[in-house]
């Protein structure tokens, strides 16, 4: 429908979804959150269809806002491969390079999400991360999630000894080590456990 309305993305743009968290790792669950980053390749401008030509940022916006709008969701910006790129390299959080272990070509061109994954496999698993920064990083991460947390009864999931929890304190080790030996390098939780 996107396609019909502005026509064929510019510059041969591919596009992927990125799938992190418990869809990234296939560990999803009936109350998981679905986490998704919508990437495309190239800027440009559409061919242009039953309505003029827009800008390639335009039409993936608006096909990544479409597929959200599809399986329910609210919103998304969309964003040019470059710009991640350059974000991950000068600008990214812990918490966002932390995110990136999970996180897998859910849709679209696996190419694109290879790229980059490649481009900044070595920012997420750095060899100079030592163990006490990272689980200082995942402690805050942690931290910030427990200020939403209700008082009351035991959250299997959020709560002390939780289940996000012991992912933190596995992605962390994994940021520690994961830059040095590359078999850490595993997106799924109880995997990742074993190897640590």
């Amino acid at each position: 429908e996107i396609a019909e309305r502005f026509g064929a993305a510019g510059n041969e743009s591919s596009f992927c979804v990125i799938a992190l968290g418990k869809l990234g790792s296939r560990e999803l669950n009936y109350s998981s959150d679905i986490d998704l980053v919508f990437l495309y390749s190239d800027e440009g401008q559409t061919t242009g269809g039953t309505r003029d030509g827009v800008t390639n940022r335009e039409y993936f916006v608006k096909l990544a806002e479409y597929t959200i709008k599809l399986i329910g969701m609210h919103s998304v910006e969309g964003t040019a491969y470059p710009d991640t790129v350059r974000y991950y390299k000068s600008d990214a959080r812990a918490w966002e390079r932390q995110v990136m272990i999970r996180s897998r070509c859910s849709a679209g061109d696996a190419g694109l999400f290879k790229r980059l994954h490649t481009e900044i496999e070595s920012l997420v698993f750095s060899q100079e991360e030592t163990v006490e920064n990272a689980l200082a990083n995942a402690r805050a991460s942690k931290d910030k999630i427990d200020q939403t947390v209700r008082d009351g009864g035991f959250n299997v999931k959020l709560g002390r000894g939780g289940i996000r929890e012991i992912e933190f304190i596995a992605q962390a080790l994994q940021l520690a080590y994961g830059g040095r030996d590359k078999w850490l390098r595993e997106g799924h939780t109880l995997i990742s456990l074993a190897r640590l």
